[in-house]
């Protein structure tokens, strides 16, 4: 998050939350580039466990090729990894199916 931004990152963040059927993904990555994991996380297993959204939030955890390394990494990009490696995201998975392995570079 840009220094001096913290409010109008919160109302995004809330905005998103208000908002979030009309686009779950947005709610997750907003959630991880302002470093809200347990928010994160909770919007992950919520969406592992409805059927409706079970794909989309599988393919988000899903491992794939890195993309070139002057790619820009996000916020979202290195905390992934954190919500991926939690014992109550893990069960969701394990709920929903499993992650893949994609040998190919994910689309941004």
């Amino acid at each position: 998050m840009a220094l001096g931004q913290a409010a109008a990152a919160k109302a995004d963040l809330e905005y998103a939350a208000a908002h979030e059927a009309d686009h779950q993904e947005a709610l997750t990555i907003l959630q991880l580039c302002t470093g809200d994991l347990d928010g994160a996380a909770t919007t992950i297993i919520r969406r592992l466990d409805d059927p409706a959204n079970r794909a989309d939030a599988l393919l988000l955890l899903s491992d794939f090729d890195p993309h070139r390394p002057t790619y820009p990494v996000t916020p979202d990009d290195l905390r992934l990894p954190e919500i991926k490696a939690r014992a109550d995201v893990q069960a969701a998975i394990a709920r929903a199916g499993l992650v893949q392995r994609f040998r190919l570079q994910a689309a941004q």
